[in-house]
């Protein structure tokens, strides 16, 4: 497949595994945390995974994107959940990469709507309540066991609204945009 075939960045590894679950992607990520936890035994925290990231088949990730996420965690103890910088093209590259600079970067394809949200997401994220999250690249902290329900339509906000029943020592959890950690989505052309 084609994920097993990926080049991953040193220290990431892939696995395909079958949805054993319920259909559709809440199931489908439960079956992933699951799989997560059943590696040796206990939970996926407790096997060196400290960040769960999520993102959609129909985008493509620049190849810094995992490890800006990453860093940020790091960096912030405070922080909870992070979303990525979403960059609308006209058309996604064939070869499922985007180079990380140059000419044959894909051309920008974002909306007035598009530009007025992505301020909005920046705003949110300066105060520390980012509220409309980005589904398609979407970190937690494993630690708090967020999982996606069955009959919620947006998998993104119920994990958002997950995260801010949870209280951390000191405080809130964060909720944040990485704006430098993209990933790009083709812009779906108007019409019917």
């Amino acid at each position: 497949t084609l994920l097993e075939s990926a080049e991953l960045p040193a220290g990431l590894n892939s696995q395909v595994i079958v949805n054993d679950r319920t259909a559709g992607k809440p199931g489908a990520v439960r079956c992933g945390l699951a799989r997560l936890g059943s590696i040796g035994s206990g939970t996926a925290e407790g096997h060196g995974v400290d960040v769960v990231v999520l993102t959609d088949a129909d985008v493509v990730t620049h190849p810094d994107a995992l490890l800006l996420l990453s860093t940020s965690f790091r960096g912030d103890a405070r922080l909870g959940l992070a979303c990525g910088g979403q960059s609308f093209v006209a058309e996604l590259p064939a070869s499922g990469k985007v180079p990380d600079s140059g000419r044959d970067q894909p051309r920008p394809a974002a909306g007035l709507y598009d530009r007025l949200t992505a301020r909005v997401r920046r705003l949110e994220s300066r105060l520390g309540r980012l509220f409309s999250v980005h589904g398609q690249l979407l970190a937690w902290r494993a630690e708090l066991g967020l999982e996606p329900r069955d009959g919620i339509a947006a998998d993104d906000l119920d994990l958002l609204l997950q995260l801010r029943s949870h209280q951390r020592p000191g405080g809130a959890w964060q909720v944040r945009l990485v704006p430098e950690a993209l990933f790009y989505e083709q812009k779906t052309p108007p019409g019917p």
